[in-house]
């Protein structure tokens, strides 16, 4: 009875041990890192496709003054 309860624990725990999401592990959005060349690095395409996202997005955004013509 005892076995079954500690392969259960075992098994728990290194499902709680699996890798985070790709996003952690994403380099800082930074001008040198959004060169292609850098970019190009990433082997995980999901992680590369969010971290070129991330780079297109680094501006934050600033309307226009108003204009009354």
């Amino acid at each position: 009875m005892r076995q079954p309860i500690i392969l259960l624990a075992v098994l728990l725990q290194l499902a709680a041990c699996t890798p985070s999401d790709p996003a952690d592990s994403l380099p800082p959005v930074t001008a040198e890192n959004c060169e292609p060349e850098a970019i190009a690095k990433i082997k995980d395409r999901k992680a590369r496709s969010q971290f070129t996202d991330l780079c297109l997005r680094r501006n934050t955004f600033r309307p226009s003054p108003k204009r009354e013509w």
